[in-house]
This record gives C-alpha cells, sequence and structure tokens, in this order.
C-alpha cells in the first residue's frame, strides 16, 4: 500500500463512534458487517437489478431481514403482501436505456456507428434522426 493512502482507511469501530457520519456501499453480502457497530436507523438505496431468478428473490428477502433488524428503510425497493417491488429509481446498471442511447448518438453525430449487444441493426435505423 503507497503511503499516501495510509491513513485513508478507516474501520468498523471509526465508523461505529459517529455511524451518522459515513454512507456505506453495502450489498446483501455485506450486511454481516453491520453487526459491528450500532445502528438505531437510517435508509438503504438498493441500485441493483430486479430479481428474475429464484435465488436472487431469495436472497433479496433475506436483504430485507437485514434491513428490518438494523432499521434501515428501503429505497428502490419494497416488500408488499410478501412480494417484492422493483421501483427502479435508483437503478444503476451501467447500461443506458435505448432511448439513452439515441439521445447521445444524435447529439454526437458520429460519422461510424457500431451498436453492440444488440439484436438488430435496423432498430437504430428507424429511430435515429442525422
Amino acid at each position: 500500500m503507497s503511503d499516501f493512502y495510509k491513513y485513508k482507511f478507516i474501520t468498523m469501530k471509526d465508523i461505529g463512534k459517529n455511524p451518522y457520519d459515513y454512507i456505506l456501499c453495502y450489498s446483501f453480502w455485506d450486511m454481516p458487517n453491520l453487526l459491528d457497530i450500532t445502528i438505531e436507523d437510517g435508509a438503504y438505496i438498493y441500485s441493483s437489478s430486479e430479481a428474475f431468478l429464484e435465488e436472487q428473490k431469495i436472497d433479496t428477502l433475506r436483504l430485507f431481514n437485514w434491513l428490518n433488524y438494523f432499521n434501515l428503510k428501503p429505497f428502490g425497493v419494497a416488500l408488499e403482501d410478501g412480494e417484492l417491488v422493483f421501483t427502479r429509481e435508483f437503478y444503476t446498471s451501467g447500461h443506458a436505456s435505448f432511448k439513452d442511447l439515441v439521445q447521445v448518438i444524435e447529439k454526437v453525430k458520429p460519422k461510424v456507428l457500431l451498436p453492440i449487444h444488440n439484436e438488430s441493426i435496423e432498430t437504430y435505423k428507424l429511430h435515429i434522426n442525422f
């Protein structure tokens, strides 16, 4: 580790002294680490994709158990009548929507366009005006 970063690390003990001074980036798999600090309430922003497979749904339901345990209010996902509801308001897949891609292409006006991860180049031809 470089000396530059040597004093930039903090421990769960440091966070535990003033937990409301921090924003933690935690997934379902990180939740047990919160056992090392005391949290009276807070928020959890769900920014992952929807759970499509049965195993993903089970993991997300387990996440709700953790959120309830730590009294963290979920945003981006809800549990309604035992069913998971994904609101997508905080979803950050890293992939742009088709509409966003078209807007960027129209603004940039590239000389060459090589779409990848798509089913048909014709779809782009129908929707791009330049």
